[in-house]
């Protein structure tokens, strides 16, 4: 029973260890340097000009979506919209605040994604969030299907709620 015990605690070690590193590559994965290159690779052949969607879902059912839109690497506008979920069987999603700043008002508003490009947020992702202390955090780094940033950053060990901080990112699209 103690050699069951042990070989699955080593288990969950190799595995807790195998996942918060960047450069061991978990399946399904890519890793930093393959995510950025494949962001590179995309820019070069799309242009600089693209939308992207940052994400926040708390445990409560409250969250955030930010939309930014970036032309010619400048972020030239932000759409913010928090919600509420309830805890009813339909799940009724209630918007609590909405805005949509151009680029005549852009940053105004506090609520939100910071105003920053793809290009600085691997960037952010690199030089603060897969850099911090792994006895005392959780690292994450996955990527969507197409190679692509998605999660990035980390959460503090021993703590329960929304904890984790760094991105999320999803719905990249080309714009012409």
């Amino acid at each position: 029973m103690k050699k069951i015990i042990a070989s699955i605690a080593l288990l969950g070690l190799l595995t807790s260890c195998s996942n918060s590193t960047i450069d061991q590559e978990p399946s399904n994965e890519m890793n930093y340097s393959k995510s950025l290159a494949k962001w590179t690779e995309l820019k070069a052949v799309n242009g600089n000009s693209y939308t992207y969607k940052s994400n926040f879902t708390s445990f409560t059912g409250n969250g955030n979506t930010t939309q930014l839109t970036v032309k010619n690497g400048i972020v030239t506008a932000r759409e913010y919209e928090s919600f509420s979920i309830d805890n009813s069987p339909s799940r009724t999603k209630t918007i609590t605040l909405y805005y949509l700043e151009d680029e005549k008002n852009l940053g105004t508003h506090t609520e939100g994604a910071p105003t920053i490009t793809i290009d600085e947020i691997y960037t952010l992702c690199a030089t603060n969030y897969l850099k911090v202390d792994e006895t005392n955090n959780s690292i994450t780094f996955t990527t969507l299907p197409s190679g692509l940033l998605n999660v990035c950053g980390y959460t503090p060990k021993n703590c329960m709620d929304d904890c984790f901080v760094g991105v999320n990112i999803s719905d990249y699209k080309w714009v012409k």
